[in-house]
């Protein structure tokens, strides 16, 4: 008859795998990725209305809230736009911070004309 001894020093690769498997238990860690920045959601849903071939524009961000703002406010301004009509169109994407994202609340859309095409501040009205 046989009897199977093992001495400490025998079962320390077992403890050890044993620990292994514990610590690395295999399944995946729900880590939820960082929420896109409220500019880079406004400049997402520009669409057809984004000019790739503006020679000028401006992206403003404001947030509320410190440390953990809570809405935004992101304007873009495109200007020298290859039309006869239209100087410069303006976006304004109000954002809240829902659910751990940024979402658009509202979004307005202004334009200023060229001088004796219309308006010469931004708004709403179409230039002509």
């Amino acid at each position: 008859m046989r009897f199977l001894t093992l001495s400490l020093f025998n079962k320390v690769p077992y403890l050890l795998f044993t620990f292994f498997l514990i610590a690395c238990d295999g399944s995946p860690k729900a880590s939820s990725p960082a929420p896109l920045a409220p500019y880079r959601i406004a400049l997402d849903v520009m669409g057809k209305d984004f000019q790739q071939e503006v020679s000028n524009m401006l992206i403003q961000q404001e947030v509320s809230g410190g440390e953990s703002p809570t809405t935004a406010t992101v304007t873009i301004e495109q200007s020298g736009l290859l039309d006869d009509a239209v100087q410069a169109e303006r976006s304004s994407f109000h954002l809240a911070f829902r659910d751990g994202k940024w979402v658009i609340d509202s979004r307005v859309n202004q334009q200023r004309c060229y001088p004796e095409r219309g308006h010469q501040s931004f708004s709403t009205a179409p230039c002509h």
